[in-house]
């Protein structure tokens, strides 16, 4: 059982994470060119499920996983918002609104690796790890937060 105080920074800070990460829907939508889209959905280096899009939706699935404890606490509104945002589908939907999945920070291509660098980090990390904060993982993850905020 996770103590009150505990369990009182957690939820904040979970929130935030999951937020912060996906929270881009006032942004103007912008198309895509077929590359990244081609770039972000290709499996990497032929390994099966292993492309930029289904990271996101396994990165997502961890979140919801190490959070589960904590989602049970909240309200019934407050948890149908961050069960649905936490859904692979909508996960990667939020994702595609953002710089980083437009490959509009610096270099695409170091973008692109710092990203998936970042996600199987994250994906590979313990729930103790992750609530602390994604950004504090790596210097990929710290990049990538920063630049998810660019926009």
């Amino acid at each position: 059982m996770i103590p009150n105080t505990t369990r009182n920074r957690l939820v904040p800070i979970i929130l935030v994470a999951v937020l912060s990460f996906l929270l881009f829907d006032c942004k103007e939508k912008r198309k895509v060119s077929q590359e990244v889209e081609t770039l972000w959905s290709s499996d990497q280096a032929n390994v099966p499920d292993s492309s930029g899009l289904v990271l996101v939706a396994k990165y997502c699935e961890k979140i919801r996983s190490c959070a589960s404890g904590e989602i049970d606490r909240l309200n019934s509104d407050e948890k149908a918002i961050l069960e649905k945002r936490l859904r692979p589908d909508i996960c990667i939907q939020k994702f595609k609104e953002t710089p980083v999945y437009r490959l509009e920070v610096g270099a695409p291509e170091t973008a692109f690796m710092r990203t998936i660098h970042c996600l199987q980090n994250a994906i590979d990390s313990d729930c103790q790890s992750l609530k602390k904060g994604v950004s504090q993982l790596s210097a990929d993850c710290e990049w990538m937060y920063s630049a998810q905020k660019l926009n």
